[in-house]
């Protein structure tokens, strides 16, 4: 059906997974690649509507140069009073949601405008007082920071305050390295990489960590 993963060793769903593989194909101008086509039928052939998923197929359309009208259309009804994004219209708002969905409005252009600048200002007022962010009562999450500097980072010139909030999650990411310099297991240290090269001026704070990706391989 042109989906990646869904077998018993995945961390992700199928949609997760082929947006991923999707997005990875357009970073190394892999278009002309086979797969490349059904998997991107398959992602935009689902049904399920919540703001995770949307961003997806936002993120990946709007690179491939598609129309993306109907789709931020639908992902800004899932917005809520306090600015930032729920899984669904009508939920309470959410870290991780309200990041797939700042990522997602800064790949379709959207840089501007009320509903942005509430969207940053509630992942802003949510950060913690070391620099990471958290859902509910949890600790805070190396996963959570990650994905909400990479939302942020799209906006660090447009709106006062988020170089230092971005700033000051890097501290808390690097804070959290284990003594071979990754975060963990390959998902989060990845995930942090992807996050942190775009930022750091000093190579050398995240080289242990691409060096110890690199040997798991």
């Amino acid at each position: 059906n042109g989906s990646f993963g869904n077998t018993t060793t995945s961390l992700a769903t199928p949609i997760q997974s082929t947006a991923e593989v999707l997005r990875a194909y357009q970073l190394l101008g892999q278009q002309g690649q086979v797969a490349y086509s059904p998997a991107l039928s398959y992602l935009n052939s689902d049904t399920e509507s919540n703001t995770e998923f949307i961003s997806r197929k936002i993120l990946v359309n709007a690179q491939a140069g598609n129309d993306v009208t109907a789709l931020v259309n639908t992902l800004v009804t899932h917005q809520t009073a306090d600015g930032g994004f729920g899984d669904l219209a009508g939920q309470s708002s959410a870290i991780l949601d309200t990041a797939f969905a700042l990522q997602a409005l800064a790949a379709a252009n959207y840089t501007s405008g009320q509903q942005v600048a509430s969207a940053v200002g509630f992942l802003m007022n949510r950060q913690g007082a070391a620099g990471g962010w958290t859902d509910g009562n949890n600790d805070p999450s190396v996963h959570l920071t990650a994905q909400a500097f990479r939302a942020l980072w799209f906006y660090r010139n447009g709106y006062i305050g988020v170089s230092g909030t971005l700033g000051k999650a890097q501290n808390f990411m690097l804070s959290l390295r284990d003594a071979d310099g990754s975060w963990g297991d390959g998902f989060n240290t990845a995930l942090v990489l992807t996050a942190l090269l775009p930022h750091v001026t000093d190579l050398s704070l995240v080289n242990a960590g691409v060096l110890t990706l690199q040997a798991a391989q």
